[in-house]
């Protein structure tokens, strides 16, 4: 879980955890965007 990777990555997967699950919910609103552009 967040835990163990915080344990696993330290001070790196601090920085590096809110980066990556930004970049996913930015990609998300983007994919949802063009799906909905779609119909």
């Amino acid at each position: 879980g967040m835990i163990g990777g915080v344990w696993a990555f330290g001070v790196k997967g601090l920085i590096i955890g809110p980066i990556v699950l930004n970049l996913v919910s930015a990609l998300l609103k983007e994919w949802k965007k063009i799906k909905h552009q779609q119909n």
